[in-house]
């Protein structure tokens, strides 16, 4: 264990130091991290996703909607890890609760058609 860590671990004013400077750094350096996550869990950096935004004209790529979110969820194969677009929080929950699915959510496409 190193000296840092031990220190955390025991000293109460130190933790609290090491709170309030980690705390103050991640707010004063959220579009640094935004693109780090980007980077790490899509591959792509925060051009790379305002430039995709835009292109499906700054909305969701389903429904088109804009939240008042900052970010939209980054959609993405989660067998190749391509990204496909930015979709909005409910269409983006939607696409993973059918499992990225084809069939299933064309079984559900049917049914609200009332032909299921």
């Amino acid at each position: 264990m190193s000296w840092c860590t031990e220190r955390y671990a025991i000293d109460p004013k130190y933790r609290e130091y090491k709170k309030r400077k980690s705390a103050a750094w991640y707010a004063n350096n959220k579009e640094r991290r935004r693109d780090y996550q980007l980077q790490k869990n899509f591959g792509i950096s925060a051009e790379n996703y305002a430039e995709i935004f835009e292109e499906q004209g700054n909305g969701c790529a389903i429904c088109s909607k804009e939240q008042g979110v900052p970010y939209h969820p980054v959609d993405h194969d989660h067998e190749t890890g391509e990204v496909r677009g930015i979709l909005c929080t409910p269409c983006n929950t939607g696409l993973g609760m059918f499992q990225d699915d084809i069939k299933l959510l064309l079984k559900a496409k049917d049914y609200l058609d009332g032909k299921g």
